[in-house]
């Protein structure tokens, strides 16, 4: 190849990596202004369907996805899947559970450790803490 051929190639490449740089950067606005937007369901829907254009484009252009090996694919897939997995049971998970109420305690404040030994408070307990042997004169 000539000096001319790699200089193009060069070019090329950069402009491919610098669209899809602004294309991420709109999307992100995107992301950002649908968030602000009271859409109901569809701010969930969107947010994923930008977030998976996101993940399209990084994976194409940035990984290289398309020259990748049979093994690296089949890694990738595997990956895929089981994130497909999680978020499925997650999903089951969160339709099906009860909301748990959980009774409200007061909280309470422990007696301070009386002077010349370290004791703690259980309840109506009080147990002593072994102190440390004092050092033998100077």
């Amino acid at each position: 190849m000539n000096a001319n051929g790699t200089s193009s190639d060069f070019r090329r490449a950069a402009r491919r990596l610098l669209g899809v740089w602004l294309a991420l950067l709109l999307l992100l606005a995107a992301s950002l202004g649908s968030a602000y937007l009271r859409l109901g369901v569809f701010n969930t829907v969107a947010s994923y369907g930008i977030a998976l254009i996101k993940i399209a484009l990084v994976v194409a252009i940035f990984m290289r996805w398309r020259r990748a090996d049979g093994w690296s694919r089949a890694a990738g897939f595997a990956a895929a899947c089981a994130l497909m997995l999680l978020a499925g049971l997650t999903w089951f998970e969160s339709r099906t559970r009860e909301p748990a109420s959980v009774p409200w305690q007061a909280p309470e404040q422990l007696p301070p450790l009386r002077a010349g030994s370290a004791a703690l408070h259980d309840g109506n307990m009080t147990r002593q803490l072994p102190t440390p042997p004092a050092k033998a004169g100077p």
